[in-house]
């Protein structure tokens, strides 16, 4: 390994790394071999077998390069509702899915907001009511009433704008001899997070000859499958209570509460009208109290030819964020109706511009540039400054994992966050942080010191998933977590209040949790589920202890750095804890008794992140054990393969890493809107852990860097592929300082100090 480089403190460039060099590991004729033989999903191994194999596939046509290339980069664009896949908006507290018509009623969910089936029960994410439908009648049907296969919409276009947040749908309604031309803009405000926005622009082509016409602002309605997980069929959003009309009828309320009777959920909706609309004496406004999907109808004739404009302005507030949900969201949806959608368009925009100050820009491959970008927006779309409410594994409104809390927050989304934006990266430290008690008592119910988290979390921080209970490694993500944020801002006051609390507390668990072996004089950690959960209840989980040991030594030294005493404990365990290895093959194992290699799996996390002191060969060999199962039945999940890339990468393996990044995007990132997929072949979409492990390729495999105890250093060569121009890192933030951190294709990386 290289000697650290300095980070620069002036703007001028500085060259810190040469031409990489270095042995390249090839075994590609191996792995394809192996990946043949495999009875992984089709779709993974076709993919992966051929870009092991070197061959070509298909990309998006275009010079990349060019400013209208990186701003195409932001538009994702389909012309086909037929197995539409939908994608989601959000601002980090209220959340959509996308509805293939833009005017159907999606499921909506709110950060941090759980219910129980029982009393007592165990907690799953909660659905509010829908916020986003509208809905048309056109004197002969309803617009929503209409599946794909019967929709007769022809020049259909539908463009998720992911620079500003935005979902617009067009298409001109057929409906035999009625053709109604409809635009849809939506998005969920990035400036004012407690509010919904719907514009619906209708322009028929047919007026007094069919009647009245209705134009409907429902909330709920939402029509779907029952979501069932692991055998429980869970209910759809929360119940509407009460609902009550506002004196002028141009807008409502309607009252909600989580099945559990602990959290109030209030939806206050105003509707603006349009200027073209008839005189008000012809206008039937009408409200319908039905609570399964209370609605706003507003009733008129048409005239051909002419455009209706109607804006929904949708406010929501919980008893979890305020003591008067209704006020403040009667007053919100007033606000923003009168400062007008242009208005309240406009924040939203700039909102999001901001956040896009901070990008990744790839030149010389548009396809990974777009992969890119949409992972960047789709964990900017799920996350919040100010927010405690961390991240699930999966993008709400998706209630796969019941929206907990995992592991994947700590360990493969942070640390690419924290990058970018460490403002809403706290967020996932914070919930942890505000949930030590919990923890604390968890591991006192089980016989320990300190603090145990849960596998899985929800609201209150406890055991969520009880027969998940001896996963414990996430405990030590969480504290590695903790220390990472200390590493990145060099807040000693933060680490003192916040971050120090939680490191000892993990320290003293896991200082309780080994059991010293007399026999062989070591310590061990027996009866854990690691991170291949194929197998349960074995003893010295690799990654289990290696984790475990980064904690106690991440401890020792900030208590040091604190002037505060490190319990001798901690390095005593930490020194003697069995990570293990067979001398003869110089491999790990995944755990105590693996010696086939039969599991390995998560081997490739005590290099990273861990970054255990090991040789290259040791590295290289864990490497290869992994690859050996990667894309098997089990070990197909979008998350590990990204990492792989990371340590190709290290050990200076160009193509092999960049077939690996090429695998996760042609393998996981499903068109049109490029979200990733748990696996190739299951649908379940947005998997943010896959989003982030994918941006850590970027922002830590290619470059060379890494945190350390001076920030964000460059610890290996930058190694960018093959087809790549430059990689540039624009408004990377480490210790109070912002830098632009570029990679030129002669794997020279030069960075820049551009503000505070």
């Amino acid at each position: 390994m290289r000697e650290q480089g300095p980070l620069y403190d002036n703007p001028v460039d500085q060259e810190i790394w040469g031409m990489a060099s270095g042995e390249v590991y090839r075994t590609l004729q191996s792995t394809l071999g192996r990946s043949r033989t495999v009875q992984a999903p089709l779709l993974l191994v076709l993919i992966f077998a051929s870009v092991l194999a070197g061959k070509t596939l298909s990309k998006p046509s275009g010079t990349s390069g060019e400013p209208a290339e990186v701003q195409d980069s932001f538009q994702f664009v389909t012309h086909s509702y037929s197995n539409y896949l939908p994608t989601l908006l959000g601002n980090g507290y209220l959340s959509t899915s996308t509805p293939w018509n833009g005017t159907s009623a999606s499921a909506a969910a709110l950060a941090g907001l759980y219910d129980h089936l029982e009393q007592n029960s165990y907690a799953y994410q909660a659905l509010v009511p829908s916020w986003n439908g509208f809905d048309y009648w056109n004197g002969s049907h309803w617009l929503d009433s209409l599946s794909p296969a019967k929709a007769h919409l022809e020049g259909y276009l539908q463009t998720l704008d992911i620079y500003h947040g935005l979902l617009t749908t067009r298409f001109d309604w057929v409906d035999g001899d009625h053709v109604t031309h409809i635009r849809i803009i939506e998005f969920a405000s990035r400036q004012e997070p407690h509010l919904g926005v719907v514009q619906v622009e209708l322009t028929p082509d047919y007026g007094v000859t069919v009647g009245p016409v209705t134009f409907s602002f429902p909330l709920g309605g939402e029509i779907g499958p029952p979501f069932v997980w692991e055998g429980a069929e869970l209910p759809g959003a929360i119940p509407i209570r009460s609902v009550r009309a506002d004196g002028d009828l141009h807008g409502y309320v309607a009252d909600c509460e989580t099945r559990d009777g602990r959290t109030r959920v209030v939806e206050a909706v105003r509707v603006g009208l349009p200027s073209s609309l008839p005189p008000m004496h012809q206008v039937n406004l009408g409200f319908s109290p039905n609570l399964a999907s209370p609605a706003l109808n507003v009733k008129f004739i048409v005239q051909a030819g002419k455009t209706y404009t109607f804006t929904k302005f949708v406010a929501v507030y919980s008893s979890l964020d305020s003591q008067s949900p209704a006020s403040q969201a009667q007053a919100l949806a007033r606000q923003a109706e009168a400062a007008g959608f242009d208005q309240v368009l406009q924040e939203h925009e700039v909102a999001w511009q901001k956040l896009w100050t901070t990008d990744i820009l790839i030149r010389g491959d548009v396809e990974a540039q777009r992969a890119v970008h949409a992972a960047m927006y789709y964990l900017f779309s799920e996350l919040r400054a100010g927010s405690d409410a961390s991240i699930p594994a999966m993008a709400l409104p998706s209630r796969a994992y019941l929206g907990r809390i995992w592991w994947d927050a700590d360990t493969w989304v942070f640390p690419a966050v924290l990058a970018l934006h460490p403002e809403l990266a706290r967020s996932i430290i914070d919930y942890r942080e505000k949930r030590l008690a919990a923890a604390e008592q968890n591991a006192r119910e089980r016989g320990y010191r300190g603090a145990l988290y849960p596998m899985e979390s929800a609201h209150s921080g406890e055991e969520a998933a009880p027969e998940w209970s001896s996963e414990i490694h996430v405990t030590g993500d969480v504290a590695m977590a903790q220390w990472r944020y200390y590493q990145a801002t060099g807040d000693t006051a933060w680490l003192r209040s916040h971050g120090y609390p939680v490191i000892k507390a993990v320290a003293d668990f896991w200082a309780s949790r080994a059991t010293y072996d007399h026999q062989h004089h070591d310590y061990q950690i027996l009866h854990v589920t690691g991170p291949n959960e194929a197998i349960t209840d074995v003893g010295n989980d690799a990654y289990t202890n290696a984790v475990a040991k980064r904690t106690l030594e991440v401890a020792t030294d900030a208590a040091r750095l604190l002037s505060e005493t490190p319990d001798p404990e901690w390095a005593r365990v930490a020194a003697g804890l069995v990570i293990p290895f067979d001398e003869h093959r110089q491999v790990h194992l995944e755990h105590s008794g693996d010696e086939q290699g039969k599991y390995a799996h998560a081997l490739i996390l005590l290099t990273y992140p861990l970054d255990l002191k090991l040789s290259a060969s040791v590295v290289q060999n864990d490497l290869n054990a992994c690859l050996k199962n990667f894309g098997k039945p089990g070990y197909e999940v979008g998350m590990l393969g990204n990492f792989y890339s990371i340590v190709a990468s290290q050990l200076g393996d160009r193509d092999l890493a960049y077939k690996l990044f090429l695998s996760m995007i042609r393998s996981y990132a499903q068109p049109p809107f490029e979200q990733m997929t748990e696996t190739p072949s299951n649908g379940r979409a947005v998997f943010l852990t896959a989003e982030s492990a994918f941006l850590q390729q970027i922002v830590f495999g290619f470059t060379g860097l890494r945190w350390t105890d001076e920030g964000l250093k460059p610890v290996y060569p930058p190694l960018l592929p093959p087809t790549w121009q430059s990689l540039e890192l624009r408004g990377v933030k480490s210790r109070g300082n912002i830098y632009n951190i570029r990679v030129t294709s002669a794997n020279k990386l030069v960075m820049t100090q551009v503000g505070r």
